[in-house]
Order: structure tokens, then C-alpha cells, then sequence
């Protein structure tokens, strides 16, 4: 499958993007090496590959027990940081009080 610049163009368009032709055509080689890429996996042989139909039920993913332990703020910590209050760490502040955070 080959990608055409007007395909590039119509993906730019739904994801907001304003290309210029040098960028359309740089993404359109590196989408078509993708595609390039991932139609290689058709060439694998699955035949004998039974299927996998929950992740989960594998061994292949086997988690330590779930024990809860206890996780709080050491003394030794506490001691060593420059501010603090009560058993949390202060640091100065980095944000406007007046900024909504966005710019």
C-alpha cells in the first residue's frame, strides 16, 4: 500500500496539524516505511501459534503476592531535607497563585 501526499494531508486534517510540503512529504516516507514495517508481519508463519485469548491467564505474567506493608515517610528523611512541616516536605512554590497553570 502506497501512502499519497493527499492521504498525509487528510490524517494532518484530523489531527489538527498544519504541514508544510517538506514535512508532508518527510511523515508520508516515514508512514509508508511503517506500513512497510508492520506488513512484513503477514509474512510470519502463525500456523502452529495457538492463540492467546486472555493476556492474563499466562504464565508468562506472574506477579509477586499482594502484601501490604507499611510505606511511610522515614525519620531519617525528614531529617535530612531543608524544609518541612510536620511530616511533609515543603519546596517553594513554582506556580503563579494568580496563573490557571496553562502558559
Amino acid at each position: 500500500m502506497r501512502i499519497s501526499s493527499d492521504q498525509v494531508e487528510r490524517i494532518a486534517q484530523l489531527a489538527r496539524l498544519h504541514l508544510e510540503d517538506d514535512e508532508r512529504e518527510r511523515i508520508r516516507g516515514d508512514l509508508q516505511g511503517i506500513l512497510e514495517h508492520v506488513g512484513r508481519l503477514d509474512e510470519i508463519d502463525v500456523d502452529e501459534i495457538d492463540p492467546m485469548h486472555n493476556p492474563a491467564e499466562s504464565d508468562a505474567n506472574v506477579l509477586r503476592d499482594d502484601i501490604v506493608v507499611e510505606s511511610g515517610v522515614s525519620d531519617g528523611f525528614l531529617e535530612s531535607v531543608p524544609r518541612r512541616d510536620d511530616r511533609y516536605v515543603t519546596t517553594p512554590r513554582f506556580v503563579d497563585p494568580g496563573s490557571d497553570g496553562h502558559g
